[in-house]
């Protein structure tokens, strides 16, 4: 099976990669950054931003499946808003056109939860409603819509993960990893221990969940929320990662924030059983 991966590059992109190379049944692609060096002959260098080059690609790759990692995230959406509208929402719609003419029979999208916004009590399920209160939320949702959309009128099958913090060797800008550099002289800073609440999700348990999705039976749109299900507060994740060394911490104004996944659908529908930060953090112990 032939799949073209977008941003694979990227942080996640690079995860993905490691877990691609191990697979003998998929015949892997990967689109890169331009200002990118091409590491090996299966990278292919492309501007995601130009709806030209794009398609360009797509078409000349003839993937069965792709998996769309490439965005701009969080505050850097607001930095430059054009752009930010090119690479998270025209794409989506470049690679649906040309996913139909490509004979594509899947596209698989990396969504976030920001689009359910953090103002809960209790993790979120799929069903829950949205609350686009970012500009990164808004553009992500819209993406979806034209996904939805375009797997509605039947030329593919699609799905969507929202995926939660994710956290890992990559992720720098992770709490968990902020925590875990902490000293002295620099640390982190916190917005409150006990009413502050994330779902952290191990980066290798997101990419298997990408992997999944590719082949789970599917006819039209799946939206599937990728996190442990495991609600965090800043003081469980203080002393979780205290058991591995002395974390340096200051307390910012405290305020009310949770936002934790319900992972049941993709239990149900992708066998996806993520480890807990709590499990992970003892492997790297020994």
């Amino acid at each position: 099976m032939k799949i073209l991966v977008t941003g694979a590059n990227g942080r996640l992109g690079m995860v993905l990669r490691q877990q691609l190379e191990r697979r003998e049944d998929l015949s892997p692609i990967y689109l890169i950054s331009p200002r990118a060096i091409p590491q090996t002959e299966k990278d292919v260098t492309a501007d995601i931003s130009d709806p030209g080059d794009l398609k360009k690609v797509v078409l000349l790759a003839e993937p069965d499946v792709i998996i769309h990692l490439a965005g701009v995230s969080g505050a850097a959406c607001d930095a430059n808003l054009k752009l930010s509208r090119a690479v998270n929402v025209t794409a989506m719609q470049v690679l649906c056109d040309a996913a139909m003419n490509a004979g594509t029979s899947r596209i698989v999208f990396s969504s976030t939860a920001a689009i359910y916004g953090d103002r809960h009590r209790e993790p979120v399920s799929e069903a829950h409603q949205v609350d686009l209160s970012s500009t990164y939320a808004r553009m992500k949702h819209d993406a979806e819509e034209i996904l939805r959309g375009a797997s509605a009128a039947g030329h593919f099958s699609s799905v969507a993960l929202r995926i939660f913090n994710i956290y890992g060797d990559r992720f720098s800008d992770s709490l968990v990893h902020r925590l875990l550099s902490s000293t002295l002289s620099k640390p982190s800073r916190l917005q409150g221990l006990d009413t502050f609440v994330r779902d952290y999700v191990h980066a290798p348990d997101v990419a298997e969940a990408i992997l999944r999705s590719i082949k789970v039976p599917l006819h039209g749109h799946l939206t599937m929320n990728i996190g442990s299900g495991e609600p965090t507060s800043n003081r469980q994740l203080v002393h979780l990662l205290s058991n591995l060394r002395t974390i340096h911490y200051e307390m910012d104004e405290p305020r009310a924030s949770f936002s934790c996944a319900d992972i049941g659908l993709a239990a149900t529908k992708l066998n996806f059983s993520p480890e807990t930060l709590g499990d992970v953090l003892v492997g790297s112990r020994r």
